[in-house]
This record gives structure tokens, sequence and C-alpha cells, in this order.
């Protein structure tokens, strides 16, 4: 590579200008001008997350989906002969009646509790965001 002997702003990057070209002073005033220029503009407001149609639409048709499946996979294996409801019934009773064996179905009422809670703040939110009609 070779080496210049002086400098041709024009033949730089401006990286090599910003390292190997001198900085000038700034004016007097010039930040207070600048700062008093970006008060001046009206600031855009942040752009608030909303839940759309879409967004909820999609939500129950995948739960939807998802309930079906297991509905189908229920019933093509109590036709099948695989038992494995009644099985499952059999075992809630009989853990049911140990007394520690009640917290699992204490956290699983929680969990179903803090969904439909859930649930209903996503409704509540997109009942008071809802785009109103002008005209």
């Amino acid at each position: 590579m070779e080496k210049r002997d002086t400098l041709e702003p024009m033949g730089l990057s401006l990286e090599e200008s910003l390292r190997v070209l001198p900085l000038a002073d700034l004016p007097p005033g010039f930040a207070s001008r600048v700062m008093a220029q970006l008060a001046a503009q009206p600031q855009a407001a942040t752009p608030r997350f909303q839940l759309q149609f879409l967004d909820v639409a999609l939500a129950m048709g995948l739960s939807s989906f998802v309930t079906l499946l297991l509905v189908m996979v229920s019933w093509y294996l109590e036709q099948t002969g695989v038992g494995w409801l009644p099985n499952l019934l059999l075992r809630a009773e009989q853990a049911a009646q140990s007394p520690t064996a009640v917290l699992p179905w204490v956290i699983v009422a929680a969990i179903i509790a803090a969904e439909v809670v859930l649930g209903a703040f996503v409704c509540v939110q997109l009942w008071q965001d809802r785009p109103y009609a002008v005209g």
C-alpha cells in the first residue's frame, strides 16, 4: 500500500478523515441553537402497543384447534380400547383422598384461575382501546 504524503480529503474514506484530518472548533452558540431547534420540533408520542383483532382471533383459533385436537385424540384412544381416561380418573380419585396430593390440584386450579383472569384482563383492555368510528 502506498503512503500518502499529502492529505487529500476527497481521497480519504470517512473513517480515515475523522482520524487524520484536524478537527475544527464549533461556532459559538452552536449547541444552544441546535437544542432550541430540537425543542421547537413537535415530539412524536411513543407508540403504544395495542392488541388488534387478528391477535385475539389467532389466539382463539389456535386454542380451539388444540382443544379439538385433544378431544379427537381422547376419542381415538377410547375407540381403540386404550382406556387411558378411566385410569386417569381412578388415579385422580386416589390422589384426592391423600392429604399430600391436594397441592398439585390446588396448583392446577390456581393456574386455570390465573388464565381466566388474564383472559378477562385482555378482553377489558381490548374493549377500552377499541377504535372509534368517525363519521
